[in-house]
């Protein structure tokens, strides 16, 4: 995008079809007082008469051929942002999808490795998510995962990276963290899940997350699908402890 398109979409559409009309204004001004100054050497009331039309031509014209074109490009910005939030988040929970997200938790783990930090990485998986589907339907089901997202949004830290892996599963990278550390923001999602008050066509669903966290010590070198099959692990083995809990 050219610096005049940026400046045109920081203005704003009306701010924009006005100052392009001003511009277009003086312009014609400026080629009709040297045409009818240096070339057709008109009286001087022709003169006038002539960038009289100058002005109302471009007080009518420019302001309808600005504000397509603006409109338009303000489409093409829209579409260009829209596009690039389907290729990075996912549009149901408005999580990182999972392309992105093992991209930006690769990046974290090269860090790591070369700083020498603790990074942890987690799974987490909805208890019971098919009973939801098979009670509620599948638009409740979508309307779980999708209060779900908020409530990771709202709970993980600006620095951890959060993520749909699909289904009724999230995944998280959390830099310069513990296990200690992640355990603690593992319950914080567990308890905020099961104090979300969510109903669907006015029946109550309770939801409930296992969780699983895995150290990962990059400087040894590292796989990362390796890396989150421990975090799977670690998940299975919290849903057969009882489920709604971390390990």
């Amino acid at each position: 995008m050219t610096k005049f398109s940026e400046l045109i979409l920081k203005v704003g559409l009306k701010k924009s079809v006005i100052l392009i009309t001003l511009f277009a204004m003086v312009l014609a001004l400026l080629v009709t007082g040297f045409s009818v100054t240096f070339l057709l050497h008109v009286s001087p009331q022709e003169k006038v008469n002539h960038l009289r039309v100058a002005i109302i031509v471009s007080l009518i014209v420019a302001p309808l051929i600005a504000f397509e074109l603006v409109s338009l490009l303000f489409k093409i910005n829209k579409l260009e942002i829209e596009t690039r939030n389907l290729a990075t988040y996912d549009p149901l929970t408005s999580l990182f999808n999972r392309r992105i997200f093992y991209e930006l938790t690769d990046q974290q783990l090269k860090v790591a490795c070369r700083e020498k930090s603790s990074i942890t990485l987690m799974m987490a998986d909805v208890d019971g998510f098919k009973q939801i589907n098979d009670k509620h339907g599948h638009f409740a089901g979508d309307q779980t995962l999708k209060l779900l997202g908020k409530i990771i949004s709202d709970t993980v830290r600006l620095s951890d990276i959060a993520g749909r892996m699909g289904g009724d599963e999230f995944i998280f990278c959390l830099p310069n963290t513990t296990v200690e550390g992640a355990k603690v923001l593992a319950n914080r999602l567990i308890t905020a899940a099961n104090n979300a008050n969510f109903s669907f066509d006015g029946k109550p669903i309770k939801i409930s997350l296992s969780m699983g966290v895995h150290a990962c010590v990059p400087e040894h070198g590292y796989d990362i699908n390796e890396l989150f099959h421990q975090a799977d692990l670690a998940l299975y083995e919290a849903k057969r402890k009882g489920k709604n809990q971390v390990q």
